[in-house]
């Protein structure tokens, strides 16, 4: 059995190898320089966190997008158009709907924020599993630039780019500098693990914490500029204010700031460790682990604490323009906070350990799992929120008799064999029935849970059939939502069909 489905698919890839050649054929590279919404953790090279765009009082939950069964921890980075890159498990290419581009595997597990280029190239590295592992190059159509060759470890580091284009990230004990064609430019060795992405300041040089209890300065050559020692290790990542002074925050509970030209200590205020500190337009600072603080970047004062209910660990707080502070919790909640340090607005997501980001129309992106651990990557703003999405078959994946497999490469969902379809429903109290279609045919009508149709019979002659895939939720007041999903579903046996009524 495992010969014979092993042939299927291996005679699917050559049906469709056309299908993919003329795709390749058809892709269109970003030749000129274009300028990225978001396009790294913390959204730039000094990692602010500051959008300049506005965010709409009247939010929902737009759309969830399953990612990977071992979590989302990543944050995303978003192009000129709006495409919007994360590192869980795989390197997810998603649009601004919630629709998947495309998948490109590693070797590996990756949960750092990918880079964009002024060009469009899109830049990360694996977390772990790689024997040897790599930095990856990333055309903007999913296609392989170059890789660069690292060794057994883990990258833990989400990368940074400089000004001249030159990628920096942390592996293991080193802080690596790439140039833009792959090459090494140099490396910095510390004596422990580096942790956090490396901030960049005008003149270039670069700041990054490590867990040997030092924050380092480097020159753009990659030689020592000044160290500072804190009384432990350094896991999460500096910003840089508009006056050149470095902020960081150390597991020994205190957010520093240092002078840019020596590395001296400005003055440094107990924040009981937490988060990578971010910075708001009026220079406040923003960190925080069982509360949210905001400090005065002048003397270190607390302006006002806020406590969300939950921990805020790894979920590095954004701002819009107009100054509102987003965030999320390992309690599950988004929350939105003004900048006097009240309660603007809350949704429950689930845990979320990201970093948001926040795109061009004022969606907010953010990564969050379920109580099984199941990685989603949410669309919070304004507009019209998604009713129901068909959670399996997976986007991109291939399916075995009801396993899921692994990416396809070609991007297709392929479905062998009997396979449940499995949706969730939003606002379900307003549901009167969910209807399963196959090329516009009436399959299945459910008016309950579980909200689950099992697909089991070949729906023409051909054994390989290109498929649309419809389900369609009918609301309270003559509403209707549909989403519809393209698959590739090969009939291995012929059994009678089975329909879950």
């Amino acid at each position: 059995m495992v010969k014979i489905c092993l042939f299927i698919v291996a005679l699917f890839f050559i049906i469709n190898i056309s299908d993919f050649s003329a795709s390749l054929s058809n892709n269109q590279f970003f030749n000129t320089k274009v300028e990225n919404n978001w396009p790294m953790f913390c959204h730039d090279a000094h990692h602010t966190s500051r959008s300049e765009y506005e965010i709409s009082s009247n939010v929902t939950l737009k759309w969830s997008f399953p990612t990977s069964m071992m979590g989302c921890y990543g944050s995303t980075a978003i192009d000129s158009n709006g495409t919007l890159y994360l590192n869980a498990g795989d390197l997810f290419a998603i649009t601004s709907k919630g629709n998947l581009k495309w998948i490109y595997s590693i070797n590996g597990y990756g949960e750092t924020t990918p880079v964009i280029s002024h060009d469009g190239t899109i830049y990360f590295s694996s977390t772990s599993g790689g024997d040897p592992s790599h930095f990856c190059a990333v055309n903007p159509d999913g296609t392989t630039k170059w890789t660069y060759l690292l060794w057994g470890g883990y990258g833990r580091s989400s990368p940074a780019i400089g000004s001249d284009e030159t990628i920096y990230f942390g592996f293991e004990n080193r802080l690596i500098a790439l140039n833009p064609n792959g090459t090494l430019q140099w490396s910095y060795p510390t004596t422990k693990t580096i942790y956090s992405a490396p901030a960049i300041a005008d003149d270039g040089t670069i700041y990054f914490g490590c867990w040997d209890t030092y924050f380092y300065a480097l020159y753009p050559n990659g030689t020592l500029r000044w160290q500072f020692k804190t009384d432990c290790g350094i896991g999460v990542s500096p910003c840089i204010g508009d006056d050149g002074i470095v902020y960081f925050v150390s597991t020994d509970e205190y957010l520093y700031a240092l002078y840019p030209n020596n590395g001296t200590m400005k003055w440094k205020t107990n924040v009981y460790a937490g988060t990578s500190p971010t910075i708001g337009s009026d220079g406040t600072i923003y960190a925080g682990w069982d509360k949210l603080h905001a400090i005065d970047s002048r003397d270190g004062s607390i302006k006002w604490e806020f406590t969300p209910g939950g921990y805020i660990e790894g979920g590095t707080p954004c701002t819009s323009k107009d100054g509102t502070i987003f965030f999320g919790t390992t309690s599950g909640d988004f929350i939105a906070v003004n900048p006097d340090g009240t309660e603007k607005w809350r949704i429950k997501i689930g845990v979320c350990e990201s970093a948001p980001a926040i795109g061009s129309d004022g969606t907010i992106y953010v990564g969050s799992m379920d109580e099984d651990g199941f990685g989603y990557l949410n669309a919070i703003g304004p507009g019209e929120p998604k009713k129901i999405e068909i959670i399996n078959p997976l986007q991109g994946r291939i399916s075995l008799f009801g396993f899921d497999l692994c990416h396809s490469p070609m991007n297709k969902t392929i479905i062998i064999g009997r396979t449940k379809v499995k949706v969730k429903v939003y606002q379900e109290n307003e549901l009167q029935k969910l209807v399963f279609k196959i090329n516009g045919k009436t399959y299945c009508t459910l008016i309950k849970q579980p909200y689950e149709w099992t697909m089991n019979e070949r729906f023409s002659d051909k054994a390989n059939e290109k498929l649309s895939l419809t389900v369609i939720a009918y609301y309270n007041g003559n509403y209707s939502y549909s989403v519809t999903l393209p698959i590739n579903f090969i009939h291995v046996l012929r059994t009678d069909f089975i329909n879950s009524d």
